[in-house]
């Protein structure tokens, strides 16, 4: 019957059309393993691997012509040095350098190297010139860039400042023209295509790059008048409470943030993707407060802050698991005053986000 013949070949058709279907499927669910699961050369699989870099630019400022004798300094040049030293030979960090033209560097363009570079006694405009250029550099979907300043600093009482080698004596100074302004720092580096970006800055009066709550400067002044009603901002009492029970930062982090990522984790690769996988990054450490100058160290030493910095970046790589983060890095500051914790700044940083160092 005719009836009969077009069923049969109609049901043909949905047979060709549901095993093709399945054999696409198939093809496409191999595809789509592939991308993430590639087989291992001896058979079995294992994860894809992410790429990522981690850059840092480095800036020491020992020299200041205009300030006399007794306004130099000894070490911050030797602390950038130091601290890259640790960064690329342990960490796989490259540092950032400007490009050369014609013999001449050019602070408006970076270029990455494998060897340690210190922007050593630059001006203020090429300081500038330098956090502009992280602006147009192409990062990728996991890289990291740490920014560290070394040298002088100031505070007009509002806002603060960071000195370049052409930068006149605060007294000399009245407008502090001759700074670059924290808010000015920051906001140039959250400007940055990079995800996950982490400023440190060992300079005086290093905490004004905070601008202060209202709500934080009543609490102050109504501790100084009688009443004790002053209590630390929330962040920063909320990792206090965590750094005074005595735990290494590895055994904070398993304890605090990251026991499930732990738990899920086979290496420390997976448990870096989870962390940066949290969203932007705009963290900064500063290591000094509004009012305090911070010492540069004895000659051929380090400051305070770099040795502790410095500390935390050997013993972290010693650790059988070797991250640390940003978020936890306070730990290694105790004792210091002001306490020295991280913030987050600018308008991109995302809750829960961090910069992570990976020992190599």
């Amino acid at each position: 019957m005719r009836w009969q013949r077009m069923l049969t070949v109609a049901l043909g058709v949905v047979v060709l059309v549901t095993a093709a279907a399945a054999d696409q499927s198939d093809d496409e669910s191999k595809l789509r393993a592939s991308r993430v699961r590639p087989e291992a050369p001896g058979g079995g699989s294992q994860e894809a691997e992410v790429k990522r870099a981690d850059y840092a630019l480095l800036i020491g400022t020992d020299t200041y012509p205009k300030w006399g004798e007794e306004g130099q300094l000894v070490n911050p040049i030797r602390d950038a040095r130091a601290i890259g030293e640790e960064l690329v030979q342990h960490y796989g960090f490259r540092t950032l350098r400007p490009t050369e033209v014609g013999g001449v560097l050019d602070f408006r363009g970076l270029t990455p190297t494998d060897s340690v570079h210190v922007l050593e006694n630059p001006e203020v405009a090429q300081i500038r010139h330098a956090l502009m250029a992280c602006q147009t550099m192409e990062f990728g979907r996991y890289d990291q860039l740490l920014i560290f300043f070394a040298g002088h600093g100031a505070f007009d009482g509002v806002n603060g400042y960071v000195a370049g080698s052409d930068s006149k004596p605060a007294e000399d100074d009245e407008s502090f023209e001759s700074y670059l302004p924290h808010a000015v720092v920051l906001d140039l580096v959250d400007r940055s295509r990079c995800m996950h970006v982490f400023v440190v800055m060992d300079v005086c009066r290093g905490g004004s790059a905070f601008p202060e709550p209202p709500s934080q400067h009543w609490a102050r002044t109504d501790a100084v008048r009688g009443p004790a009603t002053a209590v630390r901002p929330a962040p920063v009492r909320a990792a206090c409470d965590v750094f005074s029970r005595g735990l290494s930062p590895t055994s904070a982090v398993k304890d605090v943030s990251a026991q499930t990522a732990l738990a899920a984790a086979a290496n420390t690769d997976r448990w870096a993707i989870q962390l940066l996988e949290r969203g932007v990054t705009r963290h900064c450490l500063t290591s000094g407060g509004r009012e305090y100058d911070v010492p540069d160290g004895p000659p051929g030493a380090h400051s305070p802050f770099a040795t502790r910095f410095i500390r935390a970046l050997e013993q972290t790589r010693h650790d059988p698991e070797p991250i640390l983060q940003a978020t936890f890095i306070g730990f290694f500051f105790k004792g210091l005053t002001p306490l020295v914790q991280p913030a987050p700044f600018g308008r991109y940083n995302e809750a829960g986000s961090d910069f992570i160092f990976i020992a190599q």
